[in-house]
């Protein structure tokens, strides 16, 4: 479920969707939008994206995120079938 998809079903703009579910605005919508929001992202689950949120941010904000990627170079070979450290590695 995305914002936009919330604010269809709403029948809002996806900014007070947005301003409703990040507490940007007080008094963004009013109780009764805000209450159809909140019904529409609890009955769906709806939980913001950590990257969109990251990329809107920018990089000052994005320090402070969790992250959980990694990041995995080989270095010892062009094959990563015939290098059975690596290999073994990135399957872990």
């Amino acid at each position: 479920m995305t914002l936009k998809e919330i604010a269809e079903e709403a029948g809002v703009s996806i900014s007070t969707v947005s301003r409703v579910v990040n507490n940007n605005t007080p008094g963004a919508a009013s109780k009764e939008v805000q209450d159809r929001i909140w019904e529409i992202v609890r009955r769906t689950g709806y939980t913001p994206n950590p990257t969109a949120r990251t990329l809107k941010l920018g990089e000052k904000k994005a320090a402070s995120a969790s992250s959980r990627s990694i990041a995995c170079l080989f270095a010892r070979t062009t094959d990563t079938v015939t290098d059975l450290f690596f290999s073994s590695l990135a399957r872990s």
